[in-house]
C-alpha cells in the first residue's frame, strides 16, 4: 500500500516537477547516448556518486526496463527505493528528486522514444 501511495505521489511530482524542463536541465540532445552528460546532470542535481560506468549502466538499465514495459512511474518508484536505501538524505539530497531525475534523464539520453513525462514531445 505504501509503495502505491509513493508511486502516486511521485507520478504527480513527475508531472509537476520544476526540474523536468528539457531546455533548462539537460545537456546534449535527446537520444545522444551521452553518459557523461547524464552523469553531469545527476551530479548537478545532487547525486553523490561519480563512477561513470555505474551511471552509464544505470541509464541503459532504466531504458531496458522501459522496453520491457515498465512505466515511468514504476521506474521512479523503484529508483526511490534504491535512493532511500543509499541514504542520499545524508548528503542533503532529496531521494525523490534523484529518483525522478535518474529516470527522466536516462530516457532523454538513452531512449527518447519512451519520453512521455515532462521531457516528452
Amino acid at each position: 500500500m505504501a509503495v502505491r501511495i509513493a508511486a502516486a505521489v511521485l507520478t504527480a511530482a513527475l508531472v509537476a516537477s520544476p526540474v523536468a524542463n528539457a531546455d533548462a536541465s539537460t545537456y546534449g540532445y535527446a537520444g545522444d547516448r551521452n553518459g557523461w552528460a547524464y552523469m553531469s546532470e545527476l551530479a548537478r542535481d545532487g547525486w553523490p556518486y561519480s563512477e561513470y560506468s555505474d551511471v552509464y549502466q544505470m541509464g541503459l538499465s532504466l531504458c531496458s526496463q522501459r522496453a520491457q514495459g515498465y512505466s515511468e512511474s514504476q521506474l521512479v518508484a523503484k529508483a526511490l527505493r534504491a535512493a532511500s536505501r543509499a541514504e542520499l538524505g545524508a548528503y542533503g539530497v532529496s531521494p525523490s528528486d534523484i529518483a525522478i531525475d535518474s529516470v527522466l534523464h536516462a530516457e532523454f539520453h538513452f531512449c527518447p522514444q519512451y519520453l512521455s513525462g515532462p521531457f516528452g514531445r
